[in-house]
């Protein structure tokens, strides 16, 4: 097999992983991020840097931002007092990293990380 064909098909099969990994998680909680306990959101760096990067394996632990009165963007975040990621309620403001557009970003980006390093315990199902 040629590499390019090795990579294709290692690629096919990393993304089917990922999908049945993901697809495991049971269904997303609504959270009304106003409600939760501040005390889980330890990190204060929390703002990407200029080029739009952050560092996830802290930023996990960012406190969302709630939306203004005029925009609210369909949002998910990583919520430390429940060690999963959720769908806000109300939406998400952009501007801090504990925001994802999708379940399987923040999935991958938090809550899979954290679970792998152990700093999270398995959810039951």
């Amino acid at each position: 097999m040629s590499s390019l064909s090795s990579l294709t098909l290692l690629a096919f099969i990393t993304g089917t992983l990922l999908l049945v990994d993901a697809n495991r998680v049971r269904r997303v909680k609504l959270i009304n991020p106003t409600e939760l306990n501040n005390s889980y959101f330890t990190e204060e760096n929390c703002k990407p840097e200029s080029d739009g990067t952050c560092l996830y394996t802290d930023a996990c632990d960012c406190q969302p931002t709630l939306p203004g009165d005029f925009m609210r963007l369909k949002g998910y975040f990583f919520s430390p007092e429940h060690g999963e990621c959720v769908q806000s309620k109300y939406g998400l403001e952009e501007g801090t990293c504990n925001r994802f557009e999708t379940f399987l970003e923040c999935y991958k980006k938090c809550e899979r990380k954290l679970r792998r390093a152990g700093h999270i315990k398995k959810r039951k199902n």
